[in-house]
């Protein structure tokens, strides 16, 4: 039996935020777009990616892991900002694109955990 619930991203802010917390906000995060249909698109941030080896020659780490969310957005039905997305430059950056390719954006009911 397949999982024909539409997919969803979870744009989430990370800078400044220890893992665990990061974590907890993704477990809200996904709580919440599951009580409302969706599947959430799995999480590439995980602990070991801030360890990841930055190939020779990357000018800007940050562009290169912007391509890796780009690409799962690229996968997905929809967007869900999480509490703080405004305040993070990559989840603006997926706003503006998921707005531009006319995606279904969702944003948290909340701006607190």
């Amino acid at each position: 039996m397949s999982d024909n619930k539409p997919i969803i991203v979870i744009s989430q802010p990370m800078r400044g935020m220890s893992p665990e917390q990061v974590e907890a906000v993704r477990k809200e995060a996904e709580k919440d777009v599951i009580s409302m249909g969706f599947k959430p698109c799995e999480n590439v941030y995980d602990a070991s990616f801030s360890d990841r080896t930055v190939p020779e020659g990357c000018k800007h780490p940050g562009i290169l892991a912007m391509a890796g969310a780009l690409e799962r957005l690229s996968q997905a039905d929809a967007l869900y900002l999480a509490p703080g997305w405004s305040s993070a430059r990559g989840c603006r950056i997926e706003y503006e694109v998921a707005l531009s390719f006319g995606m279904a954006i969702i944003q948290a009911e909340t701006e607190a955990l």
